[in-house]
C-alpha cells in the first residue's frame, strides 16, 4: 500500500533537510556585518552632558565620579609615591596639589548647583497642578466679583 506524494511535498522536505540553519532565529539576530555597531552608539563622547561638562556622561553621577577621581589623585599626590627619589620636583608637586584642590572645590560647587537645580525642578513639577488649580479658583472668583 503506497501513497502518491506530490512532488511539491518532496521539495519541501528536501529543502528543509538541506538547510543547516537553527530554528531559534539567533542567526538572524546576530548578523556578522552588525558586529560592534551598538557599542559606538553608547560610547559617543562628542555630545555635551546635561550638566554642561562635555564629558558625555550622565548628569550628577558623572560629576560625583569626577570628584571621586580628583580626590583619589590628591590622596596619591599627598602620599608621595616617589620611591625615595628626591629629584627636586617639590615645587611641581605642590603646584599639582594646588591645582587638584582647586578642581575639587570647583567640582563640589558644580555638584551643589546641579543638585539645587534638580531639587527646584522636582518641587516645580510637584506643585504645578496645585498652582494651576489655585489660579483657576482665583480667576473664577474674579469673574464672579465683576
Amino acid at each position: 500500500f503506497f501513497l502518491d506524494i506530490p512532488s511539491s511535498c518532496n521539495n519541501m522536505t528536501v529543502r528543509h533537510q538541506s538547510t543547516t540553519k537553527a530554528h531559534h532565529g539567533l542567526d538572524r539576530k546576530f548578523k556578522p556585518w552588525r558586529k560592534g555597531k551598538s557599542a559606538s552608539k553608547h560610547n559617543s563622547s562628542t555630545g555635551k552632558s546635561p550638566n554642561g561638562s562635555g564629558s558625555g556622561g550622565g548628569g550628577n553621577s558623572s560629576l560625583k565620579n569626577r570628584l571621586r577621581g580628583q580626590r583619589r589623585l590628591l590622596a596619591k599626590l599627598l602620599t608621595g609615591d616617589n620611591d625615595g627619589k628626591d629629584d627636586g620636583g617639590g615645587s611641581k608637586k605642590e603646584e599639582a596639589i594646588a591645582a587638584v584642590r582647586a578642581k575639587i572645590s570647583e567640582l563640589e560647587q558644580e555638584i551643589e548647583r546641579y543638585e539645587r537645580k534638580e531639587r527646584e525642578k522636582k518641587i516645580c513639577s510637584k506643585y504645578h497642578q496645585v498652582k494651576f488649580i489655585e489660579r483657576q479658583k482665583l480667576t473664577r472668583l474674579e469673574k464672579s466679583i465683576q
